[in-house]
């Protein structure tokens, strides 16, 4: 795509978030409708995103483990918007107490999966899937701190562990040193499917 093109989607995304932010916020115990914050970036930044896993991945190693009577973390139904302005919605299950982590080698605890309907989440336009991240990554960093936790969103700005993670990003807090997310995404080419998150050991390393 060339350039002009490129600000031209910038543009229309940017849109969208000045437009959601506009609207009032919808939450319950099992139902909201979240809206991202404002979008200031750079042209760099917007484009970036960090690599996705297979689907088939989540499907083998993360869905036989999943507790229905364990809480996730955060709703359990939400819905977020995609690059098109069209409304996605997401269900939260949780993998039981007692299996092993996704993200780390040798710990258990129960992982909460993000899971959204089948396609809604497919970038539309060059931005599409940094514009994914950073949305879910405000929602979900709302669930693990204080309001002025501060987290990272942007996927440039994500670190690659925590002490003890083996797998996934890791989400810092800008004012807790020691308080971070650990994150996964999985999806298919353009499509972002699922998401799994828990929290870290500590505070995010290199």
């Amino acid at each position: 795509m060339e350039v002009g093109g490129l600000f031209q989607a910038l543009i229309l995304v940017t849109g969208l978030f000045i437009i959601v932010a506009c609207n009032s916020s919808v939450d319950s115990e099992e139902q909201s409708t979240e809206q991202p914050s404002a979008l200031t970036t750079t042209v760099d930044e917007a484009i970036y995103a960090v690599e996705l896993q297979p689907f088939s991945h989540f499907e083998e190693a993360v869905m036989p483990i999943v507790d229905e009577l364990q809480q996730p973390r955060g709703l359990l139904n939400g819905q977020l918007q995609n690059d098109k302005g069209d409304f996605c919605w997401y269900t939260q299950l949780a993998t039981t107490e007692d299996s092993r982590s996704y993200f780390y080698e040798t710990l258990t605890g129960s992982d909460t999966l993000m899971v959204f309907d089948k396609g809604c989440m497919t970038a539309a336009t060059p931005i599409g899937m940094s514009f994914f991240q950073r949305t879910v990554n405000e929602i979900i960093g709302r669930w693990y701190s204080k309001p002025d936790a501060a987290f990272q969103t942007k996927p440039i700005d994500l670190y690659p562990s925590s002490q003890f993670q083996e797998n996934g990003w890791c989400m810092q807090s800008a004012t807790y040193p020691t308080q971070a997310v650990a994150i996964e995404y999985f999806g298919d080419a353009d499509v972002l499917a699922a998401v799994v998150h828990n929290i870290t050991i500590g505070g995010c390393t290199q």
